[in-house]
């Protein structure tokens, strides 16, 4: 197997295994790594979605659709088709809690993984680990039925 995921199972068990680090990292005060992990887990809910949304049953390869081989967040939510509904949640008076939560994190950027530690903003981590645990986006996204 590839360093991907090979099917939707695995990259719901990366998701949630992600999700677990995020908050023992924010539990350690290890703020860049509760940051990463918080991200990752919502890249691999939404990968997680595009195969159960596309109805595949293998990851594909990078020839097949380099598309997928990304870590932008907000590139893997239009592929997986809830971009326009979750822009119209948020222009709505109240937007959902993980309306709220995607305006967190939707900004990640893994390079932050070089960042130095000692000065990476503790409200970052704290609101991105909120954001995808206590708002509940990473259950939503892997919920989130087609």
């Amino acid at each position: 197997m590839s360093a991907e995921a090979e099917y939707a199972d695995q990259w719901e068990d990366l998701a949630k295994d992600e999700l677990e680090s995020a908050q023992a990292m924010l539990a350690a005060r290890k703020w860049k790594n509760a940051y990463q992990h918080a991200g990752i887990a919502v890249e691999c809910a939404l990968k997680c979605r595009i195969m159960r949304v596309s109805g595949m049953n293998q990851w594909p390869t990078r020839s097949e659709r380099r598309d997928l081989y990304t870590h932008d967040l907000e590139d893997l939510l239009a592929i997986c088709g809830l971009e326009d509904s979750l822009n119209e949640d948020l222009l709505s008076a109240l937007p959902s809690r993980h309306a709220r939560a995607w305006l967190i994190i939707k900004d990640w950027n893994i390079n932050m993984r070089y960042h130095v530690p000692s000065a990476f903003p503790r409200a970052v981590a704290e609101s991105a680990v909120q954001a995808i645990d206590t708002m509940g986006l990473v259950t939503w996204l892997l919920q989130r039925l087609p």
